[in-house]
């Protein structure tokens, strides 16, 4: 459906003579427009937050990495899910938001690394949600999805641990919607001995889940440890990687094809790894024009790049270096309040930190570090480290690995086919006018392409 103008009537006094308006445009929250969104975080040693409320909750979350969560439109948590490597198995489990497990919702493959799960509603059904899951380095090595439906009596997993493919999976699955606003293409690459290009692209539409299909693309590379982040509009793809390589490619949400691989830094270290380099964590500012990447190893860096300098990888600025403690620096996340959190997890490099004992908590593992201008250049956007309390809650490597919910169709696009309303309209900006006819004290206003978002009035009278 497009959207259309709509006028609002306002009787006004006689005293009345002007009255403005003062529209505010907010590009994240986006109302009744979107079924689910990325409003509550669950990760780490039982931390769960709400964005809208800025209230902090137990959870039964304990993952040093890999969780997920979605939020209906009203910002309450409906299901999380998360890996526990180390305590007794290597398996996956689902929650619900009232923090109780799933019907069914144990024993999902799983690993206990940083990128291995992706929670997506399910095409054309608000009920049903699809989970996908890899093992990395296990006897379960592969990708598999989960169907779970939502009934009068809770949630039930309908199905579990449906195979896609046996292959080795890198730690590092990401999805984006489709341009249609509706689908989703899943990606994620092979982890095998041998150098490759290959990029596997899973399609979700309300058939169900897609054979993948491969694209060669980019730098040939044994896969080990990497990252693939979409940009907020999902026209590009990041790929950042362990030994030091960072590349980025074109991406069609129409398609799903990949092209124009573009080598910010060529991968040239071997072994052993420089920790510098350890490329692992990346994020994209609200406005895709900055991003960020984190390190990991016995100094963990936070790096910021601009997407528009003529050679990117020389705009880099060092935001920060963390050296208190081995492989402690973690994910960087876009959150819904436009700032970009940054995680660390403790470990004095001899007693493994997982799980934390009941008595360690300290500065490093009860705050995230916050960018909180990340559109802008240097030390202007302002990072802050350890400045968020997590409220007695502690924290890993790991954030949500959470896509965007909230990423409409691309209008006027050959995919456009569904007549989905677009927060972003395109790019195009509200626009709002007002008629006063004295002789009736009313007055006119048509609004367009404010749907869903946030319209604020204000009237004074002289």
């Amino acid at each position: 459906m497009q959207s259309k103008n709509f006028a609002f009537q306002f009787n006004l006094f006689c005293m009345i003579k002007k009255l403005f308006f003062l529209c505010s445009l907010n590009a994240i929250c986006f109302g009744s427009y979107s079924q689910f969104k990325n409003s509550n975080w669950v990760f780490g040693d039982s931390v769960g937050f709400n964005f809208s409320t800025s209230q902090f909750y137990p959870t039964n979350c304990v993952s040093r990495g890999s969780c997920v969560s979605i939020s209906d439109s009203h910002d309450n948590l409906l299901l999380y899910a998360f890996t526990r490597a180390g305590l007794g198995d290597f398996t996956t489990l689902l929650f619900d938001g009232q923090d109780s497990l799933v019907l069914n919702g144990s024993n999902i493959i799983g690993q206990g690394w940083y990128h291995e799960l992706i929670l997506l509603p399910f095409p054309d059904d608000t009920n049903l949600f699809i989970l996908f899951s890899s093992g990395v380095v296990s006897i379960n090595e592969g990708l598999f999805y989960s169907i779970v439906q939502r009934t009068s009596n809770g949630y039930v997993m309908l199905s579990k641990n449906n195979l896609i493919t046996k292959l080795k999976i890198c730690d590092g699955i990401t999805a984006i919607k489709h341009g249609n606003g509706r689908d989703w293409w899943v990606t994620y690459r092979q982890w095998s001995n041998t150098q490759n290009n290959e990029f596997y692209i899973v399609k979700v539409d309300p058939s169900g889940v897609s054979t993948p299909a491969i694209t060669n693309i980019g730098t040939l590379l044994s896969p080990g440890f990497c990252n693939l982040k979409f940009n907020n509009q999902g026209n590009k793809l990041l790929r950042t990687h362990i030994t030091g390589l960072l590349e980025m490619y074109d991406f069609d949400r129409c398609t799903g094809t990949m092209s124009n691989a573009q080598t910010i830094r060529n991968d040239s270290l071997g072994f052993p790894y420089q920790d510098e380099l350890r490329f692992l964590w990346s994020a994209f500012s609200p406005n895709d024009s900055v991003f960020y990447v984190g390190t990991a190893g016995n100094a963990s860096y936070l790096y910021q790049f601009d997407l528009f300098a003529p050679n990117i990888y020389s705009s880099q600025v060092v935001l920060d270096t963390s050296s208190f403690c081995v492989d402690c620096g973690g994910e960087i996340k876009l959150a819904p309040d436009g700032k970009i959190y940054y995680t660390h997890a403790y470990w004095d490099g001899v007693n493994w930190n997982y799980p934390y004992p009941d008595t360690l908590y300290n500065m490093y593992n009860t705050y995230l570090g916050v960018i909180n201008e990340p559109n802008k250049l240097g030390t202007a956007c302002n990072f802050q480290p350890f400045s968020f309390y997590l409220g007695g809650y502690r924290t890993y490597w790991g954030l949500p690995n959470n896509p965007n919910y909230e990423l409409g169709p691309m209008v006027g696009s050959a995919c456009d086919t569904l007549g989905l309303p677009n927060p972003s309209v395109g790019g195009a900006l509200g626009t709002l006018s007002a008629t006063f006819i004295s002789v009736w004290n009313t007055l006119f206003v048509n609004a367009q392409h404010l749907r869903g978002k946030k319209l604020t009035y204000v009237y004074t009278h002289r």
